[in-house]
Order: C-alpha cells, then sequence, then structure tokens
C-alpha cells in the first residue's frame, strides 16, 4: 500500500487514434453495465428510512466528459469505460443494483499506484457508487440482525460527503486514501458505520471547498457563514 502523494494526481489525453483502413467512422461503443444482485435489497428507499438520493441534490445530471488516459502507463489494467460511462448516468438511488464488480479494478489500480486511470468525473461517481453499496449492505445487515442504525445521522453525513464531491473540480490529493476507504471498508479500524463515513468524510473534506464540521458536532449542511 503506498503513502498518500501531496501532489495532485495527473492525468493525460491519449494521442488520437489512427484512422481506420475504410476512412470510414469507427462504430460506436455499446455502453453496457453488468448488473449485479438485481433485487429491491440494495436500493435505498425512503421505505427503509435512508433517503433515495442522498449524495446529490441535482434532479440532472449533465454528461460527463469522455475519459483522459494516459497511454505511457504500462500498468494501467483493461478498463471497460463504456460500462463506466452508462453506469455514471443510472441516478443515484438506481445504482447500487446495477454495480459490477469489474469496477473495482479503476479504484484498485489508484489505490495501488495513486495515478487517475480516467477523468476525475468518473471517478467520483465511481466512489459515490461504491459508498452506497456498503452504507446499504450494512443498513441490510443491521435489519437482519435486528440492530437499529442512525438513520438520520447517516443521511446527513452522505449529504455532507456529498456536497463535498461536488465541491471537486479535480481529483484531491488524498485520492488514493480514498480508494483504499472505499475498497476496504470492513478493515476493522472502524467500527461502526458513522466512524466510517467519518473517516470517508475527513479525507474528502480536506480538499473541499466546504467546511469540515465539528469532529464531536453535527455535520453541517450548509457552509458557516464567516465574519471579518
Amino acid at each position: 500500500m503506498n503513502g498518500s502523494s501531496n501532489d495532485q494526481p495527473q492525468s493525460t489525453v491519449p494521442a488520437a487514434a489512427a484512422p481506420n483502413s475504410t476512412n470510414l467512422p469507427a462504430e460506436p461503443a455499446m455502453a453496457t453495465v453488468a448488473v449485479i444482485a438485481p433485487t429491491d435489497h440494495g436500493r435505498l428507499e425512503v421505505g427503509n428510512g435512508l433517503v433515495a438520493d442522498p449524495l446529490s441534490d441535482a434532479p440532472e445530471r449533465p454528461g460527463l466528459p469522455p475519459p483522459s488516459l494516459n497511454p505511457s502507463m504500462a500498468d494501467l489494467p483493461e478498463i471497460d469505460y463504456a460500462a463506466i460511462e452508462a453506469y455514471c448516468q443510472i441516478p443515484e438511488k438506481d445504482r447500487v443494483q446495477h454495480w459490477s464488480e469489474d469496477f473495482l479494478t479503476l479504484l484498485t489500480f489508484t489505490s495501488e499506484t495513486g495515478k487517475l486511470a480516467c477523468s476525475w468525473d468518473w471517478y467520483r461517481e465511481i466512489i459515490k457508487g461504491r459508498l452506497l453499496l456498503i452504507v446499504t449492505s450494512e443498513n441490510d445487515r443491521a435489519t437482519t440482525e435486528g440492530r437499529a442504525l442512525d438513520v438520520e445521522g447517516i443521511n446527513r453525513q452522505l449529504h455532507v460527503i456529498g456536497r463535498h464531491f461536488r465541491s471537486l473540480t479535480e481529483a484531491p490529493f488524498t485520492i488514493q486514501r480514498v480508494c483504499e476507504l472505499v475498497l476496504f471498508p470492513g478493515n476493522g479500524q472502524h467500527k461502526t458505520l458513522e466512524k466510517y463515513l467519518r473517516a470517508i468524510e475527513k479525507v474528502v473534506g480536506v480538499s473541499s471547498d466546504w467546511p469540515m464540521p465539528p469532529a464531536n458536532g453535527m455535520a453541517l449542511d450548509e457552509p458557516t457563514p464567516t465574519t471579518s
């Protein structure tokens, strides 16, 4: 596991592809998404106390830019960018049931190298999708075991994390640690879901324009005005 770097991760635009032999435009790639466990048990819905779309306030999402690749990366794994693009266009409330374990390849690459394999816009959506999957799975586990989660507090934390994500126009310098956290949520360091989300909030918020909430207080949904 590599230590986090203080330098912003960089990604570069690839060289233009060579024209094909017929000089005709290539057929567009089909965007497909592997569906894992297509049931309603993995969805965030109002009925189970969790808000339907906790990480986004925007009802519509603009089209995402194409991936920015660095072709010189010899260690770049095989990644299905068409599937990632299709997944990023799905509303957040429906993403859990469309999550694919293939997306972990992207997160694993960055957690091990600190490099970006595509644009931050895509990373942000994949990280948010993974986080929603973790929260939903823990909620289902708690329900099965008869435990009660602090749903209100969890929703509040998710909203704050979402605001931090939306304030970032490029990958945070903590991106390597962020990927590690969403890849391995059950590593034993965080005993509760609330503590785990707090750790996510810290590593994302350190590069965000939104103010960090007090460590022992309620999370802030809006920035606190400052006076000189």
